[in-house]
């Protein structure tokens, strides 16, 4: 079904930008590229999640308790390094460009192409070369579940 989705949409002149969403060139949400670019953004309102400043947070889930403490977080979690490399490159994956190399070796100083060689390599029919870095290809895609937490494991 997957592929005939993104048949019928590509031939209607939408683009794939990501694992499940397609829009016409141009159109992509700003929104939802903010997650799959790892870029902090804002909660506001109950149950809502947030990233700054390198926690991520969700509000309270009650509208009493968000009403009565409506600056504070039920909960909040400070990533480490390593957390913030595999949310890169995972979130990174979602994308049809896929993960950029020249900006992971600018946030953690790693070269993404010598350190994951070899799961590069194990899954080439799946992983393309992209001007940025490496993306999964279609096929890729329907088995990203099976093929991210390689990525994740150090």
């Amino acid at each position: 079904m997957y592929e005939g989705v993104n048949e019928i949409l590509t031939d209607a002149g939408y683009v794939r930008y990501e694992v499940s969403n397609f829009a016409k060139k141009g159109f992509e949400s700003h929104h939802n590229l903010t997650y799959w670019n790892n870029e902090e953004y804002y909660g506001f309102g109950v149950s809502a999640h947030g990233y700054a400043d390198g926690v991520r947070y969700s509000n309270y889930c009650t509208l009493e308790e968000y009403m009565d403490k409506p600056t504070r977080h039920e909960y909040g979690r400070i990533l480490n390094n390593k957390e913030k490399l595999e949310e890169e490159i995972f979130l990174g994956f979602r994308k049809t460009e896929g993960v950029n190399v020249e900006r992971i070796k600018e946030k953690f100083g790693i070269d993404f192409g010598s350190k994951y060689k070899n799961i590069l390599e194990k899954y080439s029919d799946y992983i393309i070369k992209t001007p940025t870095g490496y993306a999964f290809n279609l096929k890729g895609t329907m088995l990203s579940n099976e093929i991210l937490p390689e990525f994740l494991e150090d």
